[in-house]
């Protein structure tokens, strides 16, 4: 799964990752019950901070829009 995040956008980071996995699972390519990257890989690929994509990652799992895996 790609995810392109630019420091140049006026939407915050977070944003710009729901908007494109939003895009993932409107084309298909992610679909309900997929794996997604880990945290850890998926902070190395986009180059930022793990806790702070942890708590995204956290955040979205209260609102029921993802499912993690401890």
């Amino acid at each position: 799964m790609d995810i392109i995040i630019t420091n140049q956008s006026d939407r915050p980071i977070y944003e710009q990752i729901i908007d494109q996995m939003k895009f993932h699972v409107m084309k298909g390519y992610l679909k309900p019950g997929d794996n997604i990257p880990s945290v850890r890989k998926m902070a190395l690929e986009l180059k930022m901070y793990w806790k702070r994509l942890l708590n995204w990652f956290l955040h979205q799992a209260a609102k029921k829009m993802l499912h993690l895996r401890l």
